[in-house]
């Protein structure tokens, strides 16, 4: 399994300032083929540049671990009314609202 942790981390070579990025907004767009850049703005981590194709697979991903999830709870919920056939039934919409 793998380990994600509630923040990204970055390392040094990863941020760089506005100011700088503005001023090598091309040198930027380079190393952020590689690896994700981070830009700081006022001391913030304010902006993330990354190549598409790793935004591509980034959301690709994201949306199979939603059809996962959704799966998982419809599965529940499915288990949940054989269980008790009586019970109050609500909308897989409603579930999906508060579950998400």
């Amino acid at each position: 399994m793998v380990s994600v942790t509630e923040k990204p981390a970055f390392c040094l070579d990863q941020i760089v300032s506005s100011t700088e990025a503005a001023k090598r907004f091309g040198q930027l767009r380079q190393k952020a083929k590689l690896f994700p850049m981070v830009i700081v703005d006022k001391n913030k981590l304010d902006t993330v540049v990354m190549s598409y194709d790793q935004y591509e697979k980034m959301y690709k991903r994201l949306a199979e671990l939603e059809a996962q999830e959704e799966a998982r709870l419809l599965g529940e919920r499915m288990a949940d009314i054989e269980r008790d056939p009586d019970a109050n039934s609500i909308s897989w919409r409603t579930i999906k609202r508060t579950q998400l």
